[in-house]
């Protein structure tokens, strides 16, 4: 590399956490664990775990690596009232994501969110920095640098250079 900032490791796009495959993945679990289905409040807690579960299983069947997964599964009783559920995530837009997908019938609602996050190699990053950018940039002036890099790896960059 001749000078400037080395390009930090990113998966190529086809190993990329795409929410349409995802929420075929969620959507198909949903309806074969639900389907047919009636509410009973003492088992939601299995039912949630083993919707959970299989959704991961079948995600880490993907063949993205060094993706985390998150999965989180709510059911409930269907008495005909609304129900919203929203979340908030600090993550690098190019790389983590999530989908979602809703079930209904006569008596269960469930929602169902899956989130993607790419884990960075701090370790192989930062070395790469390294060979860029002599130990006194990295210590000083590294906020203004890599403003623009995924947090787990402005992290690394900090421990190391200070």
């Amino acid at each position: 590399m001749d000078g400037g900032i080395p390009n930090v490791t990113v998966p190529p796009f086809d190993m990329t956490f795409r929410p349409s495959k995802v929420k075929e993945i969620i959507g198909q679990v949903l309806k074969d664990k639900l389907e047919g289905v009636v509410y009973h409040a003492d088992n939601t807690s299995l039912w949630c775990r083993e919707i959970s579960d299989e959704i991961k299983h079948k995600l880490k069947t993907m063949g993205l690596e060094r993706y985390k997964f998150v999965v989180q599964v709510v059911i409930g009783e269907q008495k005909g009232e609304g129900v919203r559920m929203g979340c908030r995530c600090f993550w690098d837009p190019k790389t983590d994501n999530y989908a979602e997908e809703v079930f209904n019938n006569e008596s269960i609602f469930a929602v169902a969110a899956a989130f993607g996050v790419y884990l960075y190699d701090p370790s192989n990053d930062v070395a790469q920095l390294e060979d860029a950018f002599p130990p006194e940039i990295l210590a000083s002036d590294w906020p203004r640098l890599f403003k623009d890099f995924p947090l787990s790896l402005k992290f690394a960059i900090q421990r190391q250079a200070g």
